[in-house]
């Protein structure tokens, strides 16, 4: 199973005094994502850390050209020997410069030649056509060999999916745009040779094989099975959840029933657009039926979603939930008005780690925080969660989570532990030889008594 990932970048550790960038309109950052895998991978350093610890990117800048040279020699899989470079340096304005060595290192492998035989310039701004004649260079492609024409470097980026098509066709460029294009370029091929820039870079060990295949930079096969299983039937303690299918394999009902509630059923139901995508969900029991509506942004993700709420007594209300993510499609916000009372604001925010799972979480009603939850993980190579603290910070108390999760060979979790200040338990996951889960046991905290369980049933699609 493919896994979510991270983002590259460009970079460096400098004092930001020694290159001014040039000022150009108030720009807001759409890539920040992309930069914390980036860095994340060893491939983009930031130019400093806030008060929490995160990297600052300065996204909202032009990148300068020292700045990018350094990036086409970190994707080169060459820093360390930049770094150490001690050869002969012709341009005399990087005499004081953080990048020296750098520059002094690409002159003699032939990656820059200078604005002229004594001048780099490395605090000048760099345009859209030398960063992506960089790029293409690190992918094996020669401006020299007429692979591209450095004025159109644009177009070539865009067949290799550096860039899309249309994009960066003027010289308007930010750092933001450093990261978006260097972290596509990643999973670009090199020419020739079949394998993406990730692979090579991870084949030398400059980033972590584990992350960048865990971000889905390196092309690798999925070895999983191409058949889908459809679940069917879940059953626990309680009852049981049944589902039935559209000929399409999308969802169209979900019943669940009471095993002592008389019969009682509790059913969701799906209908869909034209697309796929869910246009309407339904709940229903004996007494009530919230009905949620869908709208769509143009990459598919959900834009809206109205709540309709109706009692068998008459009464009901509707809640309007609008939905903002960042570049790699995680939730940031979610806003709920009540429709009938449009000052009832309730908004949910979150922030995110290079892998996806949240760092921040807050709750605020009618503008007075009243819930905000701090995470903090530890990974194993694969970049997978070993453990999870959460913090959590009320209006008038706090508590501690702490989740410790166990894999198998196969990379699915086959135990996690939870603890807080009022309990503790276990539960372990079984899988089929297709992957799929079958069961989950919940144990209480002594790992021995058995206090829930669910089972899975699946059918082939």
């Amino acid at each position: 199973m493919k896994k979510r990932i991270l983002t590259l970048a460009l970079a460096l550790i400098m004092c930001l005094s020694l290159f001014p960038a040039t000022a150009l309109a108030a720009y807001t950052p759409k890539y920040t994502a992309y930069a914390d895998r980036l860095n994340v991978l060893g491939l983009f350093n930031g130019t400093g850390t806030d008060s929490n610890g995160h990297p600052i990117y300065q996204l909202d800048r032009a990148p300068t050209r020292a700045e990018a040279l350094v990036m086409l020699i970190r994707l080169l899989g060459e820093e360390e020997n930049a770094k150490s470079y001690t050869g002969e340096n012709p341009f005399t304005d990087t005499e004081s410069s953080w990048a020296k060595a750098y520059v002094a290192y690409a002159y003699s492998k032939g990656y820059t030649t200078g604005v002229s035989a004594t001048a780099f310039n490395p605090n000048t701004t760099a345009t859209a056509n030398m960063y992506l004649t960089f790029l293409l260079r690190a992918l094996g492609y020669s401006d020299k060999s007429g692979d591209f024409s450095y004025s159109t470097a644009y177009l070539k980026a865009a067949e290799t999916g550096v860039c899309k098509s249309g994009q960066y066709t003027s010289d308007t460029f930010y750092r933001d745009d450093c990261v978006y294009t260097s972290y596509n370029a990643l999973s670009a091929e090199i020419k020739d040779a079949g394998v993406t820039l990730a692979k090579t870079l991870a084949d030398k060990g400059v980033i972590s094989a584990g992350y960048a295949e865990t971000f889905g930079l390196t092309g690798a096969a999925d070895t999983g099975s191409d058949k889908l299983y459809l679940l069917v039937k879940a059953t626990n303690n309680y009852g049981y959840d049944t589902y039935s299918y559209d000929s399409h394999g999308n969802l169209l009902t979900d019943t669940f029933t009471l095993n002592n509630g008389g019969g009682m059923t509790l059913t969701y139901s799906y209908i869909y657009n034209t697309d796929g995508s869910v246009q309407t969900t339904t709940y229903n029991n004996a007494n009530e039926t919230y009905t949620y509506a869908y709208t769509y942004n143009a990459d598919g993700s959900v834009a809206s979603m109205l709540e309709t709420y109706d009692n068998a007594s008459g009464g009901g209300t509707q809640m309007k939930h609008t939905y903002t993510y960042d570049a790699f499609g995680n939730l940031l916000t979610e806003r709920n008005a009540n429709v009938y009372y449009p000052s009832n604001v309730l908004l949910e925010e979150y922030t995110y780690d290079a892998f996806g799972n949240p760092l921040t979480y807050s709750y605020t009603q009618d503008g007075e925080l009243w819930e905000s939850t701090r995470y903090t993980y530890t990974y194993d190579a694969a970049g997978r969660v070993l453990t999870e603290k959460q913090l959590h910070t009320y209006s008038s108390s706090s508590d501690e989570t702490n989740v410790e999760y166990t894999y198998d060979s196969a990379g699915n979790c086959v135990r996690m532990k939870y603890a807080d200040s009022s309990m503790a338990y276990m539960i372990e996951y079984g899988y089929d030889s297709n992957g799929c889960l079958i069961s989950q046991k919940r144990f209480l905290e002594d790992g021995v008594t058995l206090d829930f369980t669910t089972t899975y049933e699946y059918k082939e699609f």
